[in-house]
């Protein structure tokens, strides 16, 4: 069902963040077994994009803006600062103030784990996505990895091979902005950046 938003952008202004993720040995059903399982979620910030038309589409990026510690027993894993989950052309169903993911696509994850998980594959299915915004604020919530098969996280510690599973929740404006003003915000704040520091 198409809506009266098109292209519309949802930037995240807060929430949780990466909310749950769990490091699981390969073939295991993951986040059900984790090997390694999310102690303190990293912050996040991004978008999500509603595209309206015959098909209903959305794409999202989310860049962790803290580290996330992910532990188990005495070990840790830290997923750091700076890793980006992303996906485009997400099908979903509903309106866009009201959506859920319709269908199945592979997103991607350029991602950077302390003291070192090597990345194998870096395409996380989409597990699940939803979107729910009112009149003051919004809620998205995405899940990335598949519990097992193609569309995968998967990383190795050179020794032992993991898939992942990343829930991330966010608190988005409740009025969209529409693309064209999304770019020239960023635009004007990249200018407003370099200028800085040439500046300096």
């Amino acid at each position: 069902m198409s809506s009266a938003f098109a292209d519309s952008v949802y930037p995240v202004t807060g929430g949780a963040g990466l909310q749950t993720g769990a490091l699981c040995l390969a073939g295991d059903l993951c986040p059900g077994t984790p090997t390694f399982s999310d102690s303190s979620g990293g912050a996040a910030t991004g978008s999500y994009t509603f595209i309206a038309g015959a098909q209903d589409y959305v794409d999202f990026t989310l860049t962790l803006t803290s580290n996330a510690d992910f532990v188990s027993g005495g070990t840790s894993e830290v997923l750091l600062a700076g890793s980006t989950f992303s996906a485009t052309d997400v099908p979903v169903t509903g309106t866009a103030r009201s959506f859920v993911a319709d269908g199945s696509v592979n997103g991607n994850a350029d991602v950077s784990f302390s003291p070192g998980l090597v990345v194998l594959q870096d395409t996380p299915a989409i597990a699940a996505l939803t979107c729910s915004i009112g009149t003051k604020t919004g809620t998205c919530a995405v899940t990335l990895g598949a519990s097992t098969g193609p569309g995968q996280l998967e990383l190795t510690d050179g020794i032992n091979l993991y898939d992942t599973s990343l829930t991330f929740s966010s608190t988005v404006a409740a009025v969209p902005l529409p693309s064209a003003a999304w770019l020239l915000l960023s635009g004007v704040a990249g200018v407003y950046c370099w200028r800085t520091k040439r500046a300096n």
